[in-house]
C-alpha cells in the first residue's frame, strides 16, 4: 500500500526511531545512483535527531551536496552549536525552513548559521494578490541575503506568485511534492 511519508515519520517518532529514520533517509538520498553532479539534496532533520548518538552513528561521514533543514526550536546552547558545526565539518550546508509562518523561526535564524532560508508557503502563496505580503517578503529576503544565505520558497506553484517572489530576490523554488527544485524556470531536481 502507498503510505504517506508523514505517516511513516509520525510512526517512527512515536516508536522512538525518528533519529534512525532521518539518518537512513540521508544515507539513501546520498546513494541515489542517477543524481546529477552538483545537485543539492534538501533534507529535513529534527533537533532531537542531532542530539542522538544513534543518528551520528548511522549518518554518512560525508554530507557534501546535502542541505539540512533544521526543524523545531534549535536553542543557543553550546552543545547545539557543536552539533551544527559537526554537520558543517562533514560538508553539509544548513537551512532554516518555514520562515514567516510563526515566531519560532526568528530564534532559528538567530542560532542556525543558515546557508538556505526557506520561506513558509503560507506567507509566499498568494503574494501576487496581497500587497501587504510583498514588503515582509522583501525584508526576509534581504535579511537572509545579508547573512549570506540562499532563499528558497516552498510550495508556491502559481506563476504570478513566483514572479513576485523572484522580483523580491527569492533564489529557488521547491514544489509541493518536495521532489522538484527550480532555479528560475530551470528544474534542478
Amino acid at each position: 500500500p502507498d503510505v504517506p511519508p508523514a505517516s511513516v515519520v509520525a510512526a517512527a517518532d512515536r516508536e522512538g526511531l525518528g533519529d534512525v529514520l532521518e539518518a537512513t533517509v540521508l544515507r539513501a538520498a546520498l546513494a541515489l545512483p542517477d543524481r546529477p553532479p552538483g545537485t543539492e539534496l534538501h533534507v529535513r532533520v529534527g533537533t532531537s535527531s542531532l542530539a542522538s548518538d544513534r543518528f551520528w552513528e548511522a549518518v554518512p561521514e560525508r554530507l557534501d551536496g546535502v542541505v539540512l533543514e533544521v526543524q523545531h526550536r534549535v536553542g543557543s546552547g553550546e552543545a547545539v552549536q557543536r552539533r551544527l558545526g559537526r554537520l558543517r565539518e562533514r560538508g553539509a550546508r544548513l537551512a532554516v525552513g518555514q520562515v514567516g509562518g510563526s515566531g519560532g523561526e526568528a530564534d532559528r535564524l538567530r542560532h542556525v548559521p543558515a546557508d538556505v532560508v526557506a520561506i513558509d508557503p503560507h506567507l509566499a502563496a498568494g503574494c501576487a494578490d496581497d500587497a501587504d505580503a510583498v514588503p515582509v517578503l522583501r525584508a526576509l529576503v534581504e535579511l537572509a541575503h545579508g547573512r549570506g544565505a540562499t532563499v528558497r520558497a516552498d510550495g508556491v506553484t502559481r506563476p504570478e506568485d513566483r514572479a513576485v517572489l523572484a522580483e523580491v530576490g527569492v533564489d529557488l523554488f521547491a514544489d509541493d511534492d518536495a521532489r522538484t527544485v527550480r532555479r528560475g524556470g530551470r528544474v534542478l531536481r
